[in-house]
């Protein structure tokens, strides 16, 4: 078997495909790998949004129940102040899930009928503040996992500005509790 140039020339030309396809190979793999994590990150953050809208609509449903059930002007204005809080939350809930292209509830679907709301109420002023206060801290539960897992800086800014306004809310509750002689 002679060897020729040409044969040299396919010799070095395979060599030399073979390492740059492992190169780019690698390369591939490393890209795909980054894609992966940032889609992981994407999904998370979608799934805490979602999970965050809703609990941000069960907590101002709980407030319109609570002023509306009420004769107490305090326990009305203390439920109308977290509900003033909570739909500014909404509002950059909405926002910032629009911006990632993320569909959230805007409307609680109506799984308790309002009249056993305000039965409920009537009846348990001190449950009906407690259920509000557990509805916050999980609220508050959800954004400080949001600001943990998110890289975005918008979804971080609407994250540490909702959790300041869930610690007020909540801190608003546990008064209202208080005075209603819960410690």
């Amino acid at each position: 078997m002679k060897i020729t140039k040409n044969t040299y020339l396919t010799i070095g030309f395979l060599a030399l495909l073979s390492t740059a396809s492992c190169d780019f190979i690698f390369v591939d793999k490393s890209e795909k790998g980054q894609q992966a994590n940032v889609v992981e990150t994407a999904k998370i953050e979608a799934d805490l949004l979602l999970i965050a809208a809703e609990k941000n609509l069960s907590c101002i449903s709980w407030c319109e129940t609570i002023e509306k059930a009420t004769l107490d002007e305090d326990l009305k204005t203390a439920a109308q102040t977290i509900k003033q809080s909570q739909l500014e939350i909404a509002k950059h809930l909405q926002t910032t899930a629009q911006e990632h292209m993320v569909l959230v509830a805007n409307k609680l679907p109506l799984n308790v009928p309002r009249s056993k709301q305000i039965e409920e109420l009537e009846n348990y002023q001190v449950q009906s503040f407690k259920k509000l206060r557990d509805n916050l801290k999980f609220q508050r539960h959800v954004m400080d996992s949001l600001l943990r897992q998110s890289d975005d800086t918008t979804i971080r800014g609407m994250a540490q500005a909702s959790i300041i306004e869930i610690k007020s809310n909540i801190e608003i509750t546990q008064h209202t509790l208080e005075r209603l002689g819960y410690h």
